[in-house]
């Protein structure tokens, strides 16, 4: 996008104090590249500037609005240069969004503004002096003028709540006070307390309780209530780790199923006996052989 030499120029008019000129207008003209010509310029202030928002024009504007400060007999005046986005209801809608999507580029033209303001699908009438006047207070800074000179004939007043001064009887803008925040004492998080881990101790054993099953020779398994370390839960026999199902209990021990099953044999058969025998014998021993242990795996199966 380029900006003409014509606006250039109308916007050192603008600032210029010697020059009378106190609104510029500039339009989007649409062409490859796109083209920012000069639309108007003026010396009556907003309300003449107004006048040539139409619905259908897309516009950026620039206004000379003067902060007029008249304290203890003395007059200071500042310039306060406003820069806008203009787009009326009727206009494209293409060029709507290529008009505010331009805006940094042109703005970047216009040096030394205070405030910049956007009025897309808006009615002039928006472009009021109390809009402006809010957002010039709003930047700035503490000290506030005692009012605002539009260039068209217009004074729009201001009340300073903080000093309390101001000369004019119509004061129809009340800045916003300021809120100073105050920060609130850090509270102390109270530090957590350590409590000491306890002590583990073991876990007790229980004997198995004696059942008329058991007292009999048949294999039986302990209540669900007993309690064992994993690494004592074996068979009394060889020793075996056991899990809950693959253990019996006899005689207030637990063996596994195999021996169980030899243990709980009838002893009137010669077999039987035999098996009996060889459990006895082994017992005498730490640990059967593993030719013993087949031999007993195949008399099981039988």
């Amino acid at each position: 996008m380029e900006v003409s030499r014509e606006c250039l120029q109308s916007w050192t008019c603008l600032v210029d104090d010697a020059n009378e000129t106190n609104w510029v207008l500039w339009t989007l003209v649409d062409g490859r590249p796109p083209m920012v010509k000069l639309f108007q310029t003026g010396t009556g202030g907003l309300t003449e500037m107004r006048e040539c928002l139409t619905p259908t024009e897309c516009l950026y504007g620039g206004l000379l609005v003067q902060a007029v400060d008249e304290k203890q007999g003395l007059t200071s005046v500042r310039n306060r240069y406003v820069c806008f986005v203009f787009a009326g209801k009727q206009a494209p809608i293409l060029k709507k969004a290529r008009l505010s999507s331009q805006k940094g580029l042109v703005f970047a033209k216009m040096p030394n503004v205070s405030v910049s303001l956007e009025f897309i699908g808006a009615d002039p009438s928006q472009l009021s002096n109390t809009r402006i006047a809010n957002e010039l207070l709003a930047c700035g800074g503490a000290h506030k003028p005692t009012h605002y000179d539009f260039g068209d004939g217009t004074r729009y007043d201001i009340l300073d709540f903080h000093s309390g001064e101001g000369t004019s009887e119509d004061r129809n803008i009340k800045p916003t006070r300021r809120v100073v925040a105050t920060r609130k004492p850090a509270v102390e998080t109270p530090k957590a307390e350590i409590i000491p881990e306890p002590t583990r101790t073991p876990s007790p054993t229980f004997p198995l309780q004696t059942t008329s099953a058991a007292a009999s020779g048949t294999p039986t398994k302990p209540p669900p209530t007993e309690l064992y370390h994993k690494s004592c839960f074996k068979c009394s026999h060889c020793n075996k780790l056991l899990t809950l199902g693959n253990y019996a209990s006899m005689n207030n021990k637990i063996y596994c199923k195999p021996h169980a099953k030899l243990l709980s044999a009838d002893k009137g058969s010669a077999k039987n006996v035999k098996l009996v025998k060889n459990l006895q014998l082994l017992q005498k021993k730490s640990a059967p052989s593993e030719q013993q242990r087949q031999v007993w795996r195949k008399n099981l199966l039988k």
